[in-house]
């Protein structure tokens, strides 16, 4: 059957809902596609969504091909795909429609129809490139089988009425698969490192934890997780939510805070940062909305203060050991020229390692950073 043939509007309502759905589930590709066969008479579907650059393949879904055919055309007949040649020329959202493009007499002498198509009971097909903007590639494929109608230009005209849910649906596909992977990169890379850090919405809710955190959690009784919120004792009420409203901005510019909580013995035990999410983190930020970053640091199983506020800007904000010590130095009131005797180095170092470090950690002067990293203190 055509396109033209007793087409029911419900089924392309129903194509359209689905193509969405797989944006979401690996399974509503499979379903859309079996329905894409009933609004256009095609037996068999294809759809593959793929990053040419990073060999990375969002999507690759077929119906009604059989472990035959797909095992012939991945052996061997891929190589002899006569819409090969046109795929890089499709227009956007156009068709290759192969007894347009590569004509009858061609599809009659061709080793693809003629040894592949037709022996795996397919006998045309029609390809509709959905992107192709570089960093994205997508095609639409259909077969009808030997005796129905030949694809015409009325068939893809009918087609056009879904075709651009398709292309979006194939985008937000590709966005997902790609902040997944920038997501678990990104919870590679926090795992990595030894300091605990959280990421906390302004609920408190904790969106991201690393496995420093998770252990800090496990031994330290003033640090708990309840239904999925950070709660911590030891500091005054509100306190907390105090600290991470003010890193999401949420009464104003967001600013950086800390907090000392006290053992039952009244010994120092654990010193809270909370700060604004830095941009350079922005691959944890999957939330696209203002986020508190927490920095804890164990008292009771740590490394001196100073030791660990060094360690603490070079991984948090990518410093150079060099950097950290001037930014320690710098915001432990030193001038450029003091930082430049404390560390051994000449004042024109220490300018270039501020131009750095105020790139590296987003502000504007020793004022900022000052107040940007004045919680890394509380404990002394």
């Amino acid at each position: 059957m055509s396109m033209s043939v007793s087409v029911r509007s419900d089924h392309v309502g129903q194509l359209i809902e689905q193509f969405y759905e797989g944006a979401l589930t690996d399974e509503g590709w499979g379903e859309a596609l079996h329905t894409a066969t009933l609004v256009t008479g095609s037996p068999q579907a294809s759809i593959v969504v793929f990053d040419p650059h990073a060999q990375v393949t969002a999507i690759h879904e077929i119906v009604g091909a059989t472990d035959e055919a797909l095992a012939a055309y991945n052996r061997h007949f891929h190589l002899l795909d006569e819409a090969l040649p046109f795929a890089a020329s499709i227009p956007l959202g156009g068709w290759y429609l192969d007894r347009r493009d590569l004509g009858e007499r061609a599809m009659r002498r061709s080793a693809y129809y003629q040894d592949f198509l037709l022996r795996h009971d397919m006998a045309t097909t029609v390809c509709n490139r959905l992107l192709g903007d570089g960093s994205e590639e997508a095609y639409l494929s259909l077969q009808r089988r030997p005796g129905q109608p030949h694809y015409t230009d009325a068939d893809l005209a009918a087609f056009r009425q879904f075709i651009p849910h398709v292309q979006r649906a194939a985008r937000i596909r590709m966005h997902m698969q790609r902040q997944a992977q920038r997501a678990g990169l990104a919870n590679v890379v926090l795992d990595r490192l030894c300091i605990p850090l959280i990421v906390l919405d302004e609920q408190r809710q904790v969106l991201v934890a690393n496995a420093e955190a998770e252990a800090l959690m496990r031994r330290q009784p003033l640090l708990q997780m309840r239904h999925g919120h950070l709660l911590a004792q030891g500091l005054r009420a509100g306190q907390l939510d105090q600290l991470v409203h003010s890193a999401c901005g949420r009464h104003g510019p967001a600013m950086a805070g800390g907090a000392l909580v006290m053992d039952s013995r009244g010994q120092p035990a654990l010193q809270w940062l909370v700060l604004p999410l830095p941009a350079k983190l922005s691959c944890f930020n999957q939330w696209a909305r203002p986020l508190a970053l927490v920095v804890l640091h164990d008292l009771c199983n740590s490394s001196p203060p100073y030791g660990a506020q060094q360690h603490l800007l070079q991984q948090i904000y990518g410093l150079t050991p060099a950097e950290a010590r001037i930014a320690l130095a710098v915001c432990q009131g030193d001038t450029p020229a003091q930082a430049a005797r404390r560390t051994g180095v000449g004042i024109g170092t220490v300018r270039t390692q501020l131009r750095a470090i105020f790139a590296k950690t987003e502000t504007s002067g020793q004022a900022e950073l000052i107040r940007l990293l004045a919680a890394l203190w509380v404990a002394q």
